[in-house]
């Protein structure tokens, strides 16, 4: 009788975390299920049909794993493969991280019941869902730590931190980092989804530091041009490129006053 596959989907900038995943699994559950990952050679091995290995997977598996980042969301083989699984009524799991939140889902995976990778509790969470596919109980001694490490690991890799917060604005990808404990515990600087609204509401006045990040250094008029919108001002910003996709990363520091020097800043800013 052939062993219940679990299907991992994920980008190939992201297949390291797959990979990681992909051996916890199996390990914990031992010789109870079969992990597929597009990228592992164990699972695909060289000289066979790529396309036709994912599909017959796609449609044998018993559940779902979708890693989802501020990235992967936006390729299009990650909502085809979600897609699938939502067709054949599997399990379809979103495991966000890397900044990425469940509430940030777009349509469809939004309506999928998510995890976010840095939660207490998704060693459980997750192989409570596995066990239930396998049709067996959370073995003893199952361990996560070797995926956390290597998501931290990746995280560390590509400059996002897991308190990072992600704002989709305009088609924008921006992301804040800063004192992250000290808003979240005011009521009333809630996150909001419009974004000025949320620099409004969520940066508190008088703070020494808010810091943005910009992921595109080409769309830094529009950011300064939000941001001008709402009353803060810039006071530093640095940048420096990827090698991986081309695109240079711009740190911008705000306050809610201007300080000397600001304008001659915005204006000699440099391609």
């Amino acid at each position: 009788m052939d062993k219940p596959t679990i299907f991992i989907s994920h980008i190939a900038e992201e297949k390291a975390l797959a990979g990681s995943l992909r051996k916890i699994v199996i390990s914990s559950f031992r010789d109870m299920v079969n992990v597929f990952v597009s990228s592992d050679p164990e699972c695909i091995p060289a000289g066979q049909d790529w396309y036709k290995k994912v599909m017959k997977n796609l449609k044998n598996c018993k559940m779902m794993i979708i890693l989802c980042s501020t990235k992967s969301i936006k390729r299009s083989w990650i909502n085809f493969e979600a897609g699938a699984g939502c067709v054949r009524g599997i399990p379809v799991i979103p495991l966000c991280h890397s900044g990425m939140k469940p509430s940030q889902l777009p349509t469809p995976l939004s309506s999928l019941q998510a995890l976010e990778a840095s939660e207490p509790l998704i060693k459980e969470r997750i192989f409570q869902v596995v066990a239930g596919a396998v049709g067996s109980s959370i073995p003893e001694g199952a361990d996560f730590t070797g995926f956390i490490e290597e998501l931290k690991k990746f995280e560390l890799g590509n400059g996002i931190s897991s308190s990072v917060i992600y704002i989709n604005y305009e088609g924008l990808d921006i992301y804040r980092t800063g004192d992250i404990v000290s808003f979240d515990r005011d009521e009333s600087l809630r996150y909001k989804w419009d974004g000025k609204k949320y620099i409004l509401n969520k940066f508190k006045k008088g703070r020494e530091y808010k810091h943005f990040v910009l992921c595109d250094y080409r769309e830094k008029e529009r950011i300064i041009s939000i941001i001008n919108s709402t009353g803060y001002y810039f006071v530093t910003g640095s940048g420096s490129r990827d090698e991986k996709d081309d695109k240079v990363r711009v740190w911008f520091i705000i306050k809610d006053k201007p300080t000397s020097g600001y304008a001659e800043y915005i204006n000699n800013i440099e391609e």
